[in-house]
């Protein structure tokens, strides 16, 4: 059964289907997220890496995600986190933060807006050079960290979030 490596851009991945929406790529399938050519519950597993904040419709892209990936299965998806400058690029269409991905959660509060979730929805926030220290700090107090003005001070470059359905 399948890996998809969805947004692969140059750097493709042996053992995947590495997916991209440019064909000038050379990707193993030309797809865009959100209408992924692959039956329902028929994916074993699915890496995309600072990919989903440039879709358009990020919640159909989970949707699909949700869709094709067999029951028991992960999509792990990195995504940049808000508060850091480089999320706010042009091209960037949608910003995360810790909570973003809650309601795609089976049992959250706010699932109701859904036609589907995920079983588990981890999410740990990813720091880089002189704030690595803070990470340990931030994904043990998360609410703290984004609430009290910590994440502005001292931002965590990534999320790193794991879906699984």
């Amino acid at each position: 059964m399948p890996k998809l490596h969805i947004g692969c851009g140059h750097n493709k991945k042996d053992g995947w289907v590495n997916i991209d929406v440019s064909e000038k790529l050379n990707p193993d399938k030309v797809a865009n997220w959100e209408s992924l050519p692959f039956k329902k519950e028929s994916v074993d597993e699915i890496f995309s890496q600072h990919v989903l904040e440039h879709i358009p419709d990020c919640i159909q892209a989970l949707r699909e995600t949700w869709r094709v990936l067999k029951k028991g299965s992960k999509a792990r998806i990195i995504v940049p986190y808000a508060g850091i400058v480089s999320a706010y690029h042009p091209h960037h269409k949608w910003y995360f933060s810790y909570t973003s991905f809650d309601p795609f959660r089976k049992g959250d509060d706010q699932n109701y807006y859904y036609d589907f979730n995920f079983s588990q929805v981890n999410v740990r926030l990813v720091f880089s050079g002189p704030f690595k220290w803070m990470e340990s700090i931030a994904n043990r107090f998360p609410q703290h960290y984004e609430n009290s003005g910590l994440a502005w001070m001292f931002p965590a470059k990534e999320l790193h979030v794991e879906f699984v359905k």
